[in-house]
């Protein structure tokens, strides 16, 4: 069986808001595989999971949704639509959908907290958690804004840099592989995933994640008192699993510390016992997700779940 892994199958899922779902699907090489879901980054797409998608190569059927306000999905203009529950909600719908229970999911970044309210709420649907470098922040220090923690690991401007107009995709691609951070494991799956994210517009390209969803997911981990995604993490019963990168986006001085730091990952242990660590040397946020090195560390612990 041959997969085009730029082209797989697509379908919409409407949940129960009436936000409509875009959802990639790779099929197995079989029809009685497992299925292993992927929820990508915070303003990544459904492309944002095709290297590990690739490096399970038919093992699986493999479901990677656009979260909402990114890539083919809906994008309500309305805040209150988003949040990293919610999110965990229309994944649930997608399983549903495709009647998908006991299911390894893939959480990179922004969608490993996605993966853990799933976990945590719909423990009927998964049977272990993957979480390619993300899954933990400490809380918020007192007088602590949660803008600035987003500002702090992903550089001050981020958000601005999200909806930046860009004279072409040419130009958006360029860019990307001049960064040190991706020059030197640049590869098909990143362009793939970079073309997906973007959208033209008057004046050229700019970034298909709308910048309200981003601003909200960014910040909803952070929300209440206790914050829920903390407070949910003692709900969490089947085995977890975190591939951690030793840098972190690597974009600038101030963004090369680890995104989970090791007194967080203390703290996200004594939080989940059955938490199991593997860092992988050498990579940084976007390559232990993104290059071939990290995404076979990622299939490799899938596979191991699934077995």
């Amino acid at each position: 069986m041959t997969i085009d892994w730029a082209k797989p199958d697509e379908l919409q899922v409407v949940v129960d808001d009436g936000v409509r779902i875009n959802v990639a699907v790779w099929p197995a090489a079989t029809s009685d595989a497992p299925v292993v879901l992927g929820l990508h980054g915070l303003t990544a797409t459904r492309f944002g999971m095709v290297a590990v998608a690739r490096a399970l190569g038919g093992e699986v059927t493999f479901v990677a949704p656009d979260v909402r306000g990114r890539g083919l999905s809906d994008k309500p203009a309305d805040p209150g639509a988003y949040g990293i529950r919610r999110n965990s909600e229309d994944a649930a719908r997608v399983l549903e959908h495709l009647g998908a229970r006991d299911v390894v999911v893939v959480g990179q970044s922004n969608g490993a907290w996605i993966a853990e309210q799933l976990a945590a709420h719909h423990p009927e649907l998964v049977r272990g958690l993957v979480l390619g470098d993300g899954g933990y922040f400490r809380a918020l220090e007192p007088g602590e804004d949660a803008r600035d923690r987003p500002r702090a690991i992903m550089g001050p401007d981020w958000l601005d840099r999200l909806r930046m107009t860009l004279p072409s995709r040419e130009v958006v691609l360029g860019v990307f592989r001049s960064l040190p951070n991706f020059a030197d494991w640049w590869n098909d799956d990143v362009e793939l995933l970079l073309d997906a994210g973007l959208v033209e517009v008057d004046g050229g390209v700019r970034s298909r994640c709308l910048d309200v969803a981003a601003d909200v997911d960014s910040t909803d981990y952070f929300t209440g008192t206790p914050h829920y995604v903390h407070a949910d993490l003692a709900l969490i019963e089947c085995p977890v699993h975190l591939v951690r990168a030793e840098h972190g986006f690597a974009l600038s001085p101030e963004t090369m510390p680890p995104m989970i730091s090791e007194p967080e990952v203390e703290e996200f242990k004594e939080r989940l016992p059955q938490l199991t660590v593997e860092n992988v040397p050498g990579t940084n946020h976007y390559s232990v997700n993104f290059a071939p090195v990290g995404a076979q560390v990622i299939a490799d612990a899938a596979r191991k779940m699934l077995a």
